[in-house]
């Protein structure tokens, strides 16, 4: 069983470089970051791990957050600091966020592992439904090998298995409820994980509202309205620390600002589009969802009913948990959120993981030999996206040491600078090239969209010192200054756009 379960934790580094050596011919230390949000993640771990909050900022259309000496992306610090944290003992290079990303799912998964073998009463069973959990869940290996935070949820996913196993438990065998540090340090760990993803907050919910079984129904109001008012603070705690990002939410808030009825056509769009992207889009979203569907429904019976034919065992108080885990999340996708291009399936997964690791737990083998088998159906598809959308990641990129040649001696950290805004240069897309500044230099960007979210747009003049723009992009931001043009001194002309000095920086 010890061998076993050695395996098992050995699963997603021997698996990762099994994928990226048979399906990509390459080798981990061959990844770079492509892909947009990789690309803001890496520079600003590279600033926090190089100069702590004393970096460039990283905004969308230079709107930055409400916290002053706060300088990070839309995303949020949370993630750049924690990465950024390690990187200063480390380092951090192109291929550090894959190997972060192994690190901490394989403690997490660690920890579980060591959580099924003692507690199980069938240990070899739990062991052999968890690799095969691992093994069939998509998520995990579609971003083990790229510079994003869906990996840390995911070995978030794990620890939050295990204290909702210890906590669950207690009522399964009508055992004392847990003592105030261990309800504590669960609280801890939901808030710390909240202000990462805001929708780990809504285990808040669960957390109190199901807190004991001896609670009254008006006790059970009260932890309600405690939970829903921790995720409120919590909620605005992010939007004080992070940049701006024209979402759904705050083009409403934009539209009551200026015209309360305008906001109802924005809500009724928006809802008809989640909705309707709701059965579209690519296999494994499909499945995810589908998947997230049953397991609600299933849960909501069994939570009210007490049992249901052919569901395992499932005690009233998991399925409640499952509901309120899942089922919370899913509302905030389709209502608050997105639908597709990977949105709600990136935001789904961590709790999908949750749910299965505790069906696994539990020993509830039906449903989670069903999530299991229904994965495990679509691993052509996986094995297309994984191929389709990692390759590029791992091919040679000459551009890279290119784009540093041509801009080393322009774009330069001024230890001096009055603001932030003089250690920035603001780019008009996510180019992989960015990559190659002055990890002291924050990367902003700039993008001119329809719509009637202000955010869309960038106020005028620019206020980060260097500019990296697309002679179309120049010539539009350049129409829509003040005065017509901009102010600018060119430096150097690179493959991606030419670089200038922006004369209107306070700089």
């Amino acid at each position: 069983m010890t061998l076993l379960a050695i395996a098992i934790v050995l699963l997603p580094v021997l698996v990762t470089l099994l994928l990226v050596r048979v399906l990509l011919g390459a080798n981990l230390s061959d990844q770079h970051p492509v892909l947009s949000d990789e690309i803001g993640y890496w520079r600003q771990i590279a600033t926090f791990s190089r100069i702590g909050f004393n970096g460039g900022y990283t905004t969308f259309n230079e709107y930055s957050a409400s916290v002053s000496f706060i300088h990070f992306y839309a995303h949020g610090p949370t993630f750049p600091m924690l990465y950024g944290s390690i990187a200063r003992f480390t380092g951090w290079y192109p291929q550090s966020g894959p190997l972060f990303n192994l690190g901490f799912v394989t403690f997490g998964l660690a920890l579980f592992v060591y959580l099924v073998s003692t507690t199980s009463r069938r240990p070899i069973a739990a062991l052999l439904m968890t690799a095969l959990a691992v093994l069939t869940f998509w998520p995990l290996w579609l971003y083990l090998p790229v510079t994003m935070q869906e990996s840390l949820h995911h070995a978030i996913a794990f620890g939050m298995a295990i204290f909702f196993y210890v906590w669950l438990i207690r009522y399964q065998q009508s055992w004392p409820p847990l003592n105030r540090r261990t309800r504590l340090l669960i609280l801890c760990l939901i808030l710390a994980a909240g202000l990462l993803r805001f929708t780990w907050s809504l285990l808040l919910i669960p957390f109190f509202v199901l807190d004991s079984t001896r609670l009254m129904p008006r006790q059970k109001f009260w932890g309600l309205i405690l939970a829903l008012g921790l995720c409120v603070v919590l909620y605005a705690i992010i939007q004080a620390i992070t940049s701006p990002y024209p979402l759904f939410f705050r083009e409403v808030l934009d539209a009551l600002a200026a015209a309360p009825a305008n906001a109802l056509p924005i809500i009724v769009r928006h809802l008809t589009r989640t909705f309707g992207n709701f059965l579209q889009g690519d296999p494994l979203w499909l499945m995810q969802r589908g998947q997230v569907l049953l397991l609600v429904v299933v849960s909501m019976i069994v939570a009210i009913r007490q049992r249901l034919p052919l569901v395992d065992k499932l005690s009233r108080y998991e399925a409640a948990f499952h509901a309120l885990n899942l089922g919370l999340v899913l509302i905030f996708c389709v209502t608050l959120y997105d639908v597709g291009s990977l949105r709600d399936y990136r935001l789904l997964a961590p709790h999908v993981l949750l749910s299965l690791l505790l069906l696994v737990a539990f020993e509830r083998w039906r449903l989670a030999g069903l999530m299991i088998v229904t994965n495990a159906l679509l691993i052509g598809v996986f094995i297309t996206n994984f191929v389709d959308d990692r390759s590029g990641g791992f091919e040679a990129a000459p551009q890279i040491a290119e784009f540093a040649a041509l801009t080393r001696d322009y774009v330069v950290y001024d230890t001096n600078a009055t603001n932030a805004w003089c250690n920035t240069l603001s780019a008009d897309n996510f180019y992989a090239e960015l990559v190659a500044l002055a990890p002291d230099i924050g990367t902003s960007f700039v993008f001119l969209r329809e719509g009637n979210n202000h955010l869309l747009r960038p106020i005028l003049p620019l206020k980060a010192r260097y500019l990296l723009l697309t002679d179309d992009i120049y010539f539009r931001l350049g129409q829509l200054s003040p005065d017509g043009t901009l102010h600018v001194q060119p430096l150097t002309i690179t493959p991606i756009g030419d670089l200038y000095l922006n004369l209107d920086a306070e700089c």
